[in-house]
């Protein structure tokens, strides 16, 4: 088994992929459901149980991806390839940092 140290030399780009992948890790982790049950086609009203779980998740993202989520613009995204484009949107390529593989694989896991 690798080290901490050891897995964090294996980094994944961050590319629109790596976006993808690590929103539906994030919203599936945050509502409590098996990765292969979260698509992009995955309608974000009816994954969140409540406003709150919503509420929840755009603050997992902000802090997941270090951005800033307007509430209404937040508000009229409807499924989940609309949440990857719009967070892929409010990245600034310049400042995207790969991401850890053992992080997304961490995210996969159903810890």
């Amino acid at each position: 088994m690798k080290t901490h140290q050891q897995q964090v030399k294996h980094v994944v780009p961050a590319s629109e992929e790596t976006v993808e992948n690590r929103v539906l890790a994030l919203v599936a982790k945050e509502f409590g459901l098996p990765i292969a049950d979260v698509t992009l086609e995955s309608k974000l009203h009816v994954l969140a149980p409540s406003e709150l779980d919503l509420l929840e998740l755009t603050i997992t993202l902000e802090d997941e991806f270090n951005i800033d989520i307007d509430d209404d613009e937040f508000d009229a995204l409807d499924d989940l390839a609309a949440l990857r484009d719009y967070v892929t949107k409010l990245l600034d390529p310049e400042t995207v940092e790969a991401v850890p593989a053992f992080v997304i694989g961490h995210l996969y896991s159903d810890e």
